[in-house]
């Protein structure tokens, strides 16, 4: 038999194979694929042969679904001995099981209402340039075979028609597989080359279809429907496959479904189309990054980081990409570079770019809005311990507008906030516990007022923190507790230069209220989320 099922050949499809199958297994698929085109060589090489088509199921009544089902297996056969390369979407079939698992369509939309727009989508899924949907009807007189060529990227549908009269079919045998033969034949030389034409199934068809497909997936992806636009997006490449804004958008939704690795090929040729355009640099080196090709990030942050005037993003993201790589010491001196080009971090420690280039600085962005700076860098001033900086800068982030921290982040930083108040608590309990004799100088008195200024930016911060309304209750204790540090801070404070016991043992009692208030914040919040059960 001359027809040889093809695999679907569409980037995603591609990539679902790749990552499924073994190595054997993917050279029988390899050796599958290459039969179509080697019949194709080995054929006449009319126009023909290089037409490719997407067939859906013959439909019917129920009572000629025998006849139906007889005609989709011979149409195969038929359209391929016409020249065409056929892709088969049956229900049994692997490019059927394929799109399931890929989430095109459910395994009852091949038979539903929906197959008339389906069938589009799945055509240039599977690289087909048309798709032909057919019905048989049987009727006193004739057995009719309707059908309907559709373009995959222009969505024009051109209706034809084979019939065989009433007279020369059996009621089975030999004479029946005959009729069914012939309707497939038939049918399959109704597919001139005018017809091709009048459904947009050729080049110039794809070409001017692929505007209209642009602008669904454009639609699609503004209401997040991100699997849509794909298609959507794949259509008009399937037309004007070298269209910059086409491959952006593509790539765009891509990214948006967490698929790095399938955008990179289409950021490479936007990249190759438009030579010196950063912000397409950018964000390859931003999909490379995110596909763990880290290597190839640096390069492409590299060529962005050329482009004058020197632009802060490359030289982070070249930073990112040399700390992916292990290259600890090139991290840190583009780091170093980037805190002298952002105006926000004038003043930063000495000592930060050799914290970002470490593995506990990764995901951490710099070149943000600077709100998004600061709790960038709050958020790893903390998680390394830097408590007095990490406050301060969290403060700096609390605008009016600044956006609630989620579940995850917020108990992650008061995790960290809690200890800063520990360890403010805890110096300032040591202090005032010595006989007042034994504080002597400015040095103590100094200290103590810079660990009430500390409790006091705790206390301002949680204040002024957005957080979920699920955890707003536990946060409240928790805003409490640090109010309850600095008033003790300030009573020990007072005592140190006043040496008043009572204003001693209200310190030591607002500390203990503070702790108290603080187990409270925590135990309230496992109990809100199901932490800790």
């Amino acid at each position: 038999m001359a027809y040889a099922p093809a695999i679907p050949l569409s980037r995603r499809w591609r990539s679902s194979l790749r990552r499924g199958t073994t190595a054997l297994a993917r050279l029988l698929i390899g050796l599958i694929l290459l039969l179509p085109l080697a019949a194709a060589a080995w054929g006449e090489g009319t126009e023909a042969a290089k037409r490719s088509l997407l067939l859906l199921p013959t439909r019917s009544h129920w009572t000629a679904a025998p006849l139906a089902d007889a005609i989709s297996q011979a149409l195969p056969d038929a359209l391929t001995a016409a020249g065409y390369a056929v892709v088969v979407m049956a229900p049994d079939s692997a490019e059927f099981k394929l799109a399931v698992s890929e989430g095109w369509l459910k395994p009852e939309d091949l038979a539903g209402d929906r197959v008339g727009t389906l069938r589009h989508s799945l055509a240039v899924a599977s690289e087909c340039q048309a798709s032909l949907l057919s019905e048989v009807v049987e009727t006193d007189s004739e057995t009719v075979l309707r059908a309907e060529l559709a373009g995959a990227v222009s969505h024009r549908g051109v209706p034809v028609e084979a019939s065989l009269p009433f007279g020369s079919r059996t009621t089975g045998g030999p004479g029946r597989e005959q009729v069914v033969r012939d309707l497939a034949t038939a049918l399959a030389a109704k597919l001139t080359a005018e017809v091709w034409t009048q459904a947009g199934a050729d080049e110039a068809g794809a070409s001017a279809g692929a505007p209209d497909r642009f602008t669904a997936g454009q639609s699609a992806l503004s209401t997040q429907r991100y699997q849509d636009a794909l298609l959507e997006f794949d259509a008009a490449l399937a037309g004007k496959p070298d269209n910059p804004d086409y491959l952006k958008a593509a790539a765009d939704a891509e990214l948006a479904l967490n698929r790095p690795v399938d955008a990179l090929p289409l950021l490479r040729r936007l990249c190759d189309l438009r030579p010196g355009d950063r912000e397409a640099l950018l964000q390859l080196g931003e999909a490379a990054l995110s596909a763990k090709q880290p290597d190839e990030a640096e390069a492409v942050f590299s060529q962005a980081a050329e482009i004058e005037p020197p632009d802060p993003r490359a030289i982070e993201g070249m930073a990112r990409a040399a700390r992916a790589q292990g290259q600890r010491d090139r991290a840190e001196r583009d780091y170093a570079r980037l805190i002298g080009m952002l105006p926000a971090l004038a003043g930063a420690p000495s000592w930060l770019p050799s914290l970002l280039a470490s593995q506990r600085g990764e995901g951490i962005v710099l070149t943000s809005s600077d709100a998004n700076l600061d709790r960038a860098l709050g958020r790893i001033y903390l998680s390394n311990g830097y408590y007095p900086e990490g406050v301060k800068a969290l403060l700096a982030s609390q605008q009016p507008d600044s956006p609630a921290y989620n579940d995850q982040d917020y108990l992650a930083i008061a995790s960290n906030l809690d200890q800063e108040g520990e360890t403010v608590a805890r110096r300032v309990g040591a202090i005032i516990a010595h006989p007042v004799a034994e504080l002597k100088g400015d040095a103590l008195s100094d200290e103590l007022d810079a660990l009430h200024d500390r409790s006091d930016r705790l206390a301002t911060l949680a204040e002024k923190m957005r957080v979920s309304d699920r955890l707003d209750p536990a946060h409240r204790y928790r805003v409490l507790s640090y109010n309850l540090l600095n008033q003790s801070d300030f009573e020990g404070l007072m005592f140190f230069q006043t040496h008043d016991p009572d204003l001693k043992r209200r310190s030591d009692l607002l500390r203990d209220a503070f702790r108290k208030a603080r187990t409270l914040a925590q135990d309230l919040a496992k109990d809100l989320t199901g932490r800790g059960k």
